[in-house]
């Protein structure tokens, strides 16, 4: 069986979602991320059924993933 159009529409497909990223949105949320963790604030997550998962994960990124190599600790707390 050949791929090809398989293998290029879902290419097309990821193309045209990562062109529609607002760059100024992300841009925001990581200033607002900045202006945290200079006052040393607690950034709260939570998630309902799948979302509570996904908001875990997210704890656990910032507190462990990205703190490791930053001087700055984040500090998120998942409250599900």
């Amino acid at each position: 069986m050949d791929y090809s159009k398989l293998i290029k529409s879902y290419i097309e497909n990821e193309i045209e979602t990562i062109n529609k990223i607002d760059v100024d949105q992300i841009n925001a949320a990581l200033n607002l991320l900045e202006v945290g963790i200079k006052r040393e604030a607690t950034v709260y997550v939570f998630g309902n059924g799948g979302s509570a998962a996904t908001a875990s994960h997210i704890q656990n990124d910032f507190n462990k993933g990205i703190s490791e190599h930053i001087k700055e600790k984040f500090r998120f707390l998942c409250l599900n």
